[in-house]
């Protein structure tokens, strides 16, 4: 990003600068780890990982992106057969997305590979100065969600 007095005073700039080389990073990693995923598949994996079982609308609200988005993401995912999605039994409209045996391994990977990018990130941070980021950034965030 081309620094300018302007942008240098605004977090979101900052904030997207420090998003794209976390993203790219991470893509590198995932590239070179054979995982054939991008880091936008990553959290529909997860989630069913950390959580277990959920419907499509619960896991685009828990990642904050579009039914529409993670829709498409499922399908890759279900098409690279590491999902498996199924009609919920007591709500026929609702779509219940788990983990296959194959995408349990995979994410189980995956959760090893963002615990190292993770350490990484940090490397540079004090257990001090990681706590006070972590809290300034939910701080943050809860800002922007009542703003």
């Amino acid at each position: 990003m081309i620094r300018t007095e302007g942008t240098e005073k605004l977090l979101m700039f900052h904030l997207l600068e420090v998003h794209k080389v976390i993203h790219n990073k991470s893509n590198k990693i995932f590239c070179k780890d054979g995982f054939g995923l991008q880091v936008e598949q990553i959290p529909v994996l997860m989630i069913p990982y950390y959580l277990g079982i959920l419907s499509q609308q619960e896991i685009a609200d828990k990642i904050s992106r579009d039914k529409s988005s993670v829709l498409r993401t499922v399908v890759s995912l279900t098409h690279a057969g590491l999902l498996v999605v199924a009609a919920d039994p007591f709500d026929k409209r609702r779509k219940l997305v788990q983990l296959t045996t194959d995408g349990r391994k995979v994410a189980g990977k995956i959760a090893d590979a963002l615990s190292k990018i993770n350490d990484q990130l940090f490397a540079c941070f004090s257990e001090e100065e990681k706590a006070s980021f972590r809290a300034l950034l939910i701080k943050l965030e809860q800002s922007v969600i009542q703003g």
